[in-house]
């Protein structure tokens, strides 16, 4: 993939959803409540609830998100480069604000989360 198909692809998130509608079950069950909207990503779990992350900055390169409904405030990062023709390099970022009592208790949960977001972005990218 380029660098400019990344971008394109990262404009409007409902392709994102298009691909998940794609899956098989089974990819589907495994990813979880999930839903795409052009500027937003909802995500669903038993043990955090309801995390709907919302577009803060969009620009050919880079790609911040940050939580508008959630327990605990959360932000993304999505860094991409051209690595070559027709490759692209990139790292995310993602930062959770736990409450130094809560760690312990939500920790693995969240970051259980938090790994399956990655994956999620490189199946459906």
């Amino acid at each position: 993939m380029s660098f400019d198909e990344m971008t394109e692809r990262l404009s409007d998130f409902t392709f994102l959803q298009h691909k998940l509608d794609e899956l098989p079950a089974e990819d589907r069950a495994r990813i979880g409540d999930v839903h795409f909207g052009m500027d937003s990503i909802e995500i669903t779990t038993p043990q955090v609830g309801k995390i709907c992350l919302d577009v803060t900055e969009r620009i050919p390169g880079r790609l911040s998100l940050s939580a508008s409904s959630s327990p605990v405030p959360i932000s993304l990062s999505l860094n991409y480069e051209a690595d070559g023709d027709n490759a692209v390099k990139a790292s995310s970022q993602i930062e959770v604000e736990l409450p130094f009592m809560l760690k312990a208790l939500v920790g693995p949960a969240i970051q259980k989360a938090v790994d399956q977001m990655g994956g999620m972005f490189a199946s459906l990218l």
